[in-house]
């Protein structure tokens, strides 16, 4: 098993050119310059990453080849300086190999800003079929520039960039993509529960004190009752 934790894999977009009389990172990152395939290639099992990032390489992002892969949370921005022949390639942000049938990951977002050239991704994410499901809640962003992403994953799912500067599309894959209503969630059952929890919490509270002597209706067995019968009846004999 292997974990990685908070990882940033980044083809630069911009960097310092080395003259001095330059601001730092004055130099924008051209299609060419600072060549990176892809920013990680996984082909271990049961490798686990919480917090993964990457950015801008030239052909997949991130490719998944070994069983029993994870990740919860990645953030991923495509190159800003590729031409449409990079979309025509099909390359894309997150791929799972078809040979792969254990595969999880939670909150897969992609955002593009296809800066120099109009591009067209026909979709974000591809994985094999019996793995699509376990893509959990995937989402998209166009940022601004060109073209944009067509699908969400293995073509299904809404695309961005047609809508203009900050659209942004969840895909909802807890249900069909006809969004029929579905089974309540079980994140409701939980909230349910632990209001359900709350309030007899506060009921067992109310009972604690009208047992306490705040309201009298139940005090006839505790111990400062009993002191007030005791006197009650040496008040009795007395008479």
């Amino acid at each position: 098993t292997v974990v990685g934790d908070h990882l940033w894999l980044w083809r630069a977009d911009h960097y310092d050119s080395g003259n001095s009389m330059a601001p730092i990172d004055d130099s924008i990152t051209m299609l060419g310059e600072l060549g990176c395939d892809h920013g990680l290639v996984v082909t271990g099992h049961n490798v686990t990453i919480y917090g993964l990032a990457v950015e801008h390489t030239l052909k997949d992002q991130v490719v998944w080849s070994g069983e029993g892969g994870a990740v919860y949370f990645y953030q991923c921005e495509c190159p800003y300086d590729v031409t449409s022949e990079w979309a025509d390639k099909g390359y894309v942000a997150y791929r799972v190999d078809e040979g792969v049938r254990s595969h999880i990951a939670y909150g897969i977002g992609v955002y593009t800003y296809f800066r120099d050239h109009e591009v067209w991704m026909e979709t974000a994410i591809r994985t094999p079929a019996v793995v699509q499901g376990s893509i959990v809640q995937p989402f998209l962003t166009f940022l601004n520039g060109h073209g944009g992403i067509r699908s969400t994953i293995n073509g299904v799912g809404p695309g961005v960039g047609e809508a203009g500067s900050f659209e942004l599309q969840f895909f909802n894959n807890d249900c069909s993509w006809e969004c029929r209503p579905a089974t309540m969630h079980r994140s409701w059952w939980i909230s349910f529960v632990g209001i359900l929890i709350f309030v007899l919490a506060v009921l067992v509270i109310l009972a604690l004190l009208r047992c306490l002597g705040v309201c009298n209706a139940c005090c006839r067995r505790s111990a400062k009752c009993d002191e007030s019968e005791s006197e009650s009846a040496n008040d009795t004999a007395e008479d």
